[in-house]
């Protein structure tokens, strides 16, 4: 499931991330994807990620329209447990938004959680730690 219909994006960060990438559409200075990338990877700037990035900026029009919040009646089908994580250092979708509003949405949420330290764009080592919470419920065993 998308995060974004969960909680909506803080204005301000939303703000930032497109000065970015309408910065970069007309003047196409690197430092403009740097920021960018930094914001939403808690600091850390990957040159591949930052090139991955520019070459989506350049290929892309910014959507400006985000998917509405789901509701209670729009999940009223969804019976499979469901786990939600939030990075601690996510400007988009922060735990003090997404995680109070998943507890409200999901009756079958089995977990929601801080990812502490991440962002995001998940480093390697958070990506390990949410694959080590996240494989036990995928195969079947206690999801706590």
């Amino acid at each position: 499931m998308l995060v974004a219909c969960i909680a909506d994006v803080p204005v301000g960060s939303m703000l930032s991330l497109a000065a970015g990438y309408l910065g970069y559409r007309v003047v196409p200075w690197r430092g403009f994807v740097e920021s960018s990338v930094r914001r939403l990877s808690g600091g850390q700037a990957d040159s591949i990620f930052v090139e991955s990035t520019a070459l989506a900026f350049r290929g892309t029009a910014l959507d400006t329209e985000m998917p509405r919040n789901a509701t209670t009646g729009d999940l009223r089908g969804l019976t499979a447990p469901v786990m939600v994580f939030a990075g601690e250092r996510d400007p988009l979708f922060p735990p003090a938004r997404v995680l109070p509003r998943a507890r409200d949405l999901f009756p079958n949420l089995v977990a929601a959680e801080t990812l502490t330290g991440c962002a995001h764009i998940l480093s390697g080592p958070c990506a390990a730690a949410l694959c080590t919470r996240v494989q036990p419920f995928l195969v079947g065993g206690d999801p706590t």
